[in-house]
């Protein structure tokens, strides 16, 4: 509110040591401008308020379904930077090669899968997905597949 302030003292001790009436007269036509510029600044500052308070409200009451979404958004982006293995139904990141749950990915979840001799397991509780390659498919000699006993 300074702004309005000064810039009605500046308006006053202006009009007041110009000579010119006239001058005068319309610089003082300014006051009125600057009045109605405060009182919409303020009404719009009390509305923005208004608004703030219920955003945040809004992101209270819905802050599981918001984070939710913001995990399945990541996930989905996430997804689009890697490459799906058919074989055995898994995501691969293009990234570091590792090997991700699709359940998981599925419900916004970033599940690495532990390698076992034969398979690749998910780790999360409830899901417990295991991907394998089919019976009649051997496993290729790539670092990829890691079909090695251990």
């Amino acid at each position: 509110m300074t702004i309005f302030k000064d810039g009605f003292d500046i308006v006053t001790k202006v009009s007041k040591d110009i000579k010119d009436s006239k001058l005068a007269s319309e610089l003082t036509q300014i006051i009125p401008i600057l009045t109605t510029a405060q009182t919409e600044n303020m009404e719009l500052s009390s509305k923005n308020l208004e608004l703030e308070k219920k955003l945040f409200n809004l992101e209270k009451e819905h802050a599981e379904e918001i984070t939710g979404l913001k995990e399945k958004l990541s996930a989905k982006e996430f997804i689009d930077n890697c490459d799906f293995d058919e074989t055995c139904g898994f995501y691969v990141s293009k990234e570091n090669g590792q090997r991700y749950c699709t359940s998981c990915l599925l419900k916004g979840i970033k599940s690495p899968l532990q390698k076992y001799r034969h398979s690749w397991d998910c780790k999360v509780i409830g899901c417990g997905q295991c991907y394998s390659p089919p019976q009649n498919i051997d496993p290729p000699d790539t670092p990829g597949y890691g079909f090695q006993s251990f």
